[in-house]
């Protein structure tokens, strides 16, 4: 909760006013990611906050990791050419857990 009022970059917040700090949101940092909208799976420099950080990094991070890498090894053998479809974009979804609503593809 807002200890105080305050104004923070254009934002007006009042005391007891409730707030939720997406730590994801630190993920789309553009002084972090030279694109931070785009996907790129190489990426060299990348000190995502998607598995939290520090004492609170989650536990199943290396699980999760070893989990994508299969199921994307999967999907790309499966599915070795694809686009997102223009016509309908990905729909995002924000909350605790930052992830996709819907992907539309269009596989040639």
């Amino acid at each position: 909760m807002i200890a105080r009022d305050v104004d923070f970059h254009g934002f007006s917040f009042a005391k007891n006013d409730r707030v939720l700090l997406a730590f994801t949101a630190g993920n789309n940092d553009p002084k972090e990611f030279d694109t931070p909208d785009e996907l790129v799976l190489g990426r060299s420099k990348n000190r995502h906050l998607t598995f939290s950080a520090g004492p609170h990094r989650c536990i199943g991070s290396h699980l999760a990791r070893l989990e994508l890498r299969i199921a994307l090894s999967e999907w790309f053998d499966a599915v070795p050419s694809f686009t997102l479809d223009p016509d309908l974009p990905p729909q995002l979804h924000l909350g605790g857990v930052y992830g996709l609503h819907r992907l539309n593809l269009l596989v040639r």
